[in-house]
């Protein structure tokens, strides 16, 4: 057995002779630790395996000596400290060195730079060790956060005293290379430029020397124009913005320069807008906008740092209440409606907390026109007092050091500023509805607007809103109704009533004690009458209710209606309608009359949905044809509809279907026509009447008669009828598709799945009298149903039989030709799937049929199939590799359909953990969603295994596989990047549509957010459902007394 002294040695020979990784492995395993050194001949020195594979260059081996333990930092910087003394460091082996976690403590670094600093052969290497100090000096503060007071010892290691002697000794290309290697870093490559290029200047003002010319001369940055660009505008702008209050030297450096304001412009930067947004002097902004020629203003940059914010010029100056500038800008052909990525100037204000009452009044007063710009969105914020706000960095210019600074927000944080921005919510919002009112016809405050205050619990905006509606106040109160009930009602007068102090309300008379808004005097007039109103419209309707109408008589009725100083427009609303509930409660004809004739129209809709939703179907559920000719001869519209169908909604039966098809009831589409069909064979009762009747006067008397399609749906609602088979006879006879295809379609749903209903059904068949073109149709079935059925068997023999007779089945099978046995819905390549035929078997068929792809769908009479589909549904997983290695597409879009229809159709209870991984390796777009419907009909913890399952293979498995490639290419990384890598993995699985299924769920929509969010990494996205959510959400009385409402984002805690 070798010594271990030997096998060290062998391994060290190996690494010098740049031996393969096998190699490599084999010694290694005798070896308890590659961290060892040896005094080495070839080297005569001391060496560690990973020093001679890194003095090689042999980086492949080093890295796989890291892997298997081996320390870079081996004894306090052993390998370094080597290449450092054989004056063997370069760029290369630097770099991978501090890549792979090199250590270099303060003492070495600081006689690394003694030694190196001046030397100009080392600068690029110098450049980089530099670059790789400060990055560890900022990783736990922003980098180059410097104070203006600096007590720096001479021992203690400083940024700038480094800096400061590179400038002294004239070695630039430190400075380049800095530039360089930060390159992949743009955070950190604007305060480095920035840095480099302030201390030049500041040196240059300091002892009246052009050091910064000397290096713009010096950089050799052929391949990077930009960048040599950015650095050429950075002192160029020093100059600028020490002359931004003095128009006469502005103008100096521009003429001397020879500069073109529009030529500087570019995707990130605009003289115009750094002006506006560091605050130069107005003489200069404006001195700016009028050099621009041939600029109309409606532009905007992006701000190079965040890429996610953006500015436009007459957004900057509105932001700071420049209305002289603004004024120019809008005479030079800037618009005060342009829109930055749909986002108007109002909402980009406002959503930066940047709107104030001036510039509200400015952009109103200025063309701000309300048909252009989402009005809605901007409203709807203020009412719920909600914006996600944007973060903006707010940046001042320190002329003493020549850094762009963050502005200081006295130590608030940014709950603290949102709720003092908030209080000026409701302000903002009288202020737009005023001037409105009193300057156009165009805006209409939409009903939405009360609910939306009537459900935030925002009394003041609902007083603003009644306050500025052209609307009587007593129609909109009436309309109010519907967006709460009576407990509802209470609340809202509850919180009314707690309304006293005025001096303490957001109203904008209170900041502003400007005249023609809400003061105290209308606030009370507006409050009382508001619960004058509801307090008298339930008073009354109570009183109404108490009436006995069955037997009252007309005379009485009239007087109790003036005793009681009924006003009908007052006592009508969404939520109590006098006719409709004189109609319910069986008043007499006269009455009914005396009240039709008090009202405008009888086309309206109540929604409230314990009542009828109109007085006719409120006549007609009641089978009142008395009232509902009266109702007719007044107006009233049989065909009338608002979110509603007429049949659905009067409990049909055979003497109201009479009437309203005898007096014109239309069925004017398809979807009308078919849901009409399926109504009166699903909902009728036997007992009472017979569904063929319902049908026969259906088909004699609609005037559409023979105008469309019968859908399969209405066949299987047929099916499952006693006599279903003269329903689906008389359907045939009134379906306008061809005969051929619906008897098909019926006969395979018989054959497959009501097999003793299929006997039944022949034998009606040919027992009918004259009903020879559908026994026509029937052998023609059969005919071809045995031909596929023979074929097919024999094909799964051939695969057994001798060569001999393989031929002869084959031969037999060609002259038949598969194609031949696929007919209007029916497949063979399904039907074999569907039935399990060996795999050899679907594979022939695929071969043999001739398709021209596997992408096409059946449908049935009751769910759509694809090859795909059925394969995935039986867990013949062999056969959908087979299918998709032979063309078929994981996301065709029928996969989705056929795969939805398998929850409503099957035998199974859902889709089982292995098809839904199955799903997930192979790439289905739309497994997420399955996931969701799965944890539907089992637990949280079904959900959250599938959902686990699927993040953790596509997002960690593919977010891992895209940084080593990113790392393998040296790139540098920054947070943000690294959280849009891991984002774009979740969102390739919880897509949009994902969040869509899961708030439609009415039961688990919380179950199902929840588990959802905890794997989203989008924060704004995160934070948008969250809104969403907490919007939806409307507390109960019993919550509201207890205080205010949770919201999702408290739940998901």
């Amino acid at each position: 057995m070798e010594s271990e002294l030997n096998v060290k040695y062998q391994l060290l020979k190996c690494i010098e002779d740049n031996g393969s990784i096998n190699e490599l492995k084999g010694i290694i395993r005798s070896l308890k630790t590659l961290n060892f050194d040896c005094l080495y001949e070839r080297y005569d020195y001391y060496v560690s395996p990973l020093l001679v594979a890194i003095n090689n260059k042999n980086f492949e081996i080093a890295s796989y000596l890291i892997k298997r333990g081996a320390d870079i930092n081996y004894k306090n910087g052993f390998i370094f400290e080597y290449l450092y003394t054989m004056k063997l460091v370069d760029k290369e082996n630097l770099k991978f060195l501090l890549n792979n976690g090199l250590n270099i403590n303060s003492e070495l670094f600081k006689k690394i730079m003694d030694a190196w600093i001046c030397d100009i052969d080392r600068a690029e290497v110098l450049g980089i060790l530099l670059l790789h100090f400060i990055s560890n000096q900022s990783s736990n503060s922003k980098m180059f956060k410097r104070k203006k007071k600096r007590n720096v010892e001479e021992k203690e290691i400083s940024i700038e005293n480094m800096f400061q002697i590179i400038i002294n000794i004239r070695n630039y290309g430190v400075f380049e290379s800095i530039i360089k290697y930060v390159d992949g870093r743009n955070d950190s490559k604007e305060e480095l430029i920035d840095m480099i290029c302030g201390m030049l200047y500041n040196n240059d003002r300091k002892y009246q020397e052009n050091r910064k010319k000397e290096f713009i001369n010096s950089l050799n940055l052929s391949n990077n124009k930009y960048l040599e660009l950015k650095i050429k505008n950075r002192f160029l702008f020093y100059d600028l913005m020490l002359a931004k209050d003095n128009v006469e030297k502005f103008q100096q450096i521009i003429e001397e320069n020879n500069i073109v304001f529009r030529d500087l412009r570019s995707k990130y930067f605009d003289l115009l807008i750094f002006a506006i947004k560091y605050k130069m002097n107005e003489k200069v902004l404006k001195y700016i906008v009028n050099t621009y020629h041939d600029t109309f203003f409606n532009y905007y940059i992006v701000d190079e740092l965040t890429k996610n914010n953006y500015y436009a010029p007459l957004f900057s100056v509105l932001a700071r209440n420049d209305f002289s500038t603004a004024k120019v800008l809008l005479d030079r052909g800037a618009s005060i409606n342009y829109c930055v990525n749909n986002v108007d100037i109002l909402t980009y204000l406002y959503t930066r907390k940047l709107l104030n009452f001036k510039n509200l009044k400015f952009i109103l007063e200025n063309g701000y026109d309300i048909n252009e710009n989402d009005t809605d969105n901007i409203i709807f914020e203020w009412i719920n007092h909600y914006m996600n706000f944007v973060k903006e960095d707010d940046y001042s210019f320190d002329v003493e050091e020549l850094i762009f600074k963050r502005s200081n927000r006295d130590g608030r944080d940014d709950d603290d500023d949102n709720e003092i921005y908030l209080k000026n919510v409701n302000s903002f919002l009288e202020i737009f509805l005023k001037y409105w009112k009193n300057n156009s016809e165009e805006l209409v405050i939409k009903d939405e607007y009360y609910q939306y205050a009537i459900d935030y619990r925002n009394i003041n905006a609902y007083i603003i809103l009644l306050n500025n509606d052209k609307r009587k106040m007593n129609d909109i109160l009436n309309m109010s109704m519907i967006y709460f009930d009576v407990s509802g009602r209470i609340d809202f007068l509850t919180l009314l009533d707690r309304q006293r102090n005025f001096q303490t309300l957001d109203f904008y008379y209170n900041k502003e004690n400007e005249k023609g808004y809400i003061d105290k005097r209308k606030f009370k007039g507006i409050k009382q009458h508001i619960i004058d109103y509801i307090n008298k419209l339930y008073s009354v309707t109570r009183t109404i209710k108490n009436w006995n109408l069955e037997y009252l008589k007309l005379d009485d009725f009239i007087q109790r209606i003036t005793e009681n100083k009924v006003e009908f427009d007052l006592v009508n609303n969404s939520y109590f309608d006098i006719l409709i509930y004189a109609i319910k409660n069986r008043a007499r004809l006269q009455i009914i009359a005396y009240i039709i004739n008090q009202y405008k129209t009888l086309n309206y809709t109540v929604n409230n949905t314990p009542v009828p939703k109109t007085p006719l179907i409120a006549a007609l559920k009641m089978n009142n044809f008395d009232i509902a000719d009266l109702l007719i001869k007044h107006g009233a519209d049989i065909n009338y509809r608002e979110n509603f169908v007429l049949h659905r909604e009067i409990n049909l039966n055979i003497i109201n279907l009479k009437y309203i098809l005898d007096h014109g009831y239309v069925v004017n589409s398809v979807e009308d026509y078919n849901d009409f069909l399926k109504n009166i064979l699903s909902n009728i009762k036997e007992i009472n009447f017979d569904h063929l009747e319902f049908m026969e006067v259906l088909f004699n008397n609609n005037s559409n008669n023979n105008k469309y399609p019968i859908n399969n749906d209405v066949y299987i609602a047929a099916m499952n009828r006693k006599d279903f088979k003269e329903a689906i006879l008389m359907l045939v006879d009134h379906d306008i598709r061809n005969k051929n295809e619906i008897l098909f379609l019926v006969l395979r749903e018989l054959e497959f799945k009501r097999h003793g209903e299929k006997q039944k059904f022949l034998k009606f068949i040919y027992e009918e009298k004259g009903r020879f073109d559908l026994r026509i149709v029937i052998r023609n079935y059969y005919r071809v149903f045995d031909n596929w059925h023979d074929v097919l068997r024999d094909l799964d023999e051939y695969f057994d039989e001798d060569e001999n007779e393989k031929k002869r089945c084959n031969g037999e099978i060609e002259i038949f030709g598969l194609n031949n046995i696929s007919f209007f819905n029916f497949d063979a390549l399904i039907y074999a799937i569907e039935n399990d035929y060996p795999k050899k078997v679907i594979e022939y068929i695929v071969d043999h049929t001739g398709y021209e792809t596997l992408d096409y769908y059946k449908e049935n009479i009751h769910l759509v199939e694809t090859p795909l589909s059925v394969a995935l549904i039986q867990q013949s997983f062999d056969i959908a590799d087979l299918l998709i290695r032979k063309g078929a597409s994981i996301n065709y879009e029928y996969t989705d359909k056929a795969l939805s229809s398998y929850y409503l159709y099957n035998d199974f209870d859902e889709i089982n953990y292995e098809q839904i991984n199955y799903l997930e390796k192979k790439g289905y777009s739309q497994v997420a969603k399955y996931c969701i419907n799965v944890g539907l009909k089992e637990n949280d913890v079904l959900l959250n295994k599938n959902l686990n399952n699927l993040i953790f293979r596509n997002n960690f498995y593919h977010s891992v596989k895209t940084l080593l490639v990113i790392y393998k290419n040296k790139e540098a990384l920054s947070d943000k990047r690294l959280q849009e890598i891991v984002s774009e993995q979740v969102s390739s699985i919880i897509t949009d549509e994902v969040y869509e299924l899961a708030m439609t769920q009415k039961n688990d929509k919380e179950k199902i957010l929840k588990v959802l969010l905890s794997y989203e990494v989008d924060r704004k996205k995160k934070n948008k459902i969250i809104s969403f959510l907490n919007k939806q959400r409307r507390p109960t009385m019993k919550k509201r007394k207890k205080g205010k409402k949770r919201k999702y984002d408290e739940i998901l805690e």
